[in-house]
């Protein structure tokens, strides 16, 4: 009657379009912002507190901590 593997791998296919399409957007939000952070931005620091954050050239810059989870 119904061929629940195919209408499953379907659904698969779909949601994998999906998120390709979702997180390439994602990514170009993310390089705008970044683009538009480091207008005025002539370097970036090497990590120089015991919290591993990097300062830019601004003023006042409040420096941004990188972490290594996904």
């Amino acid at each position: 009657m119904f061929n629940f593997k195919q209408i499953k791998e379907k659904r698969k296919e779909r949601y994998e379009e999906f998120r390709k399409m979702w997180r390439e957007e994602v990514k170009s939000i993310v390089r705008e912002a970044m683009d538009e952070w480091t207008a005025d931005c002539e370097y970036l620091t090497k990590a120089t507190d015991k919290d591993g954050r990097y300062y830019c050239s601004k003023s006042g810059c409040e420096g941004v901590k990188f972490s290594d989870e996904n």
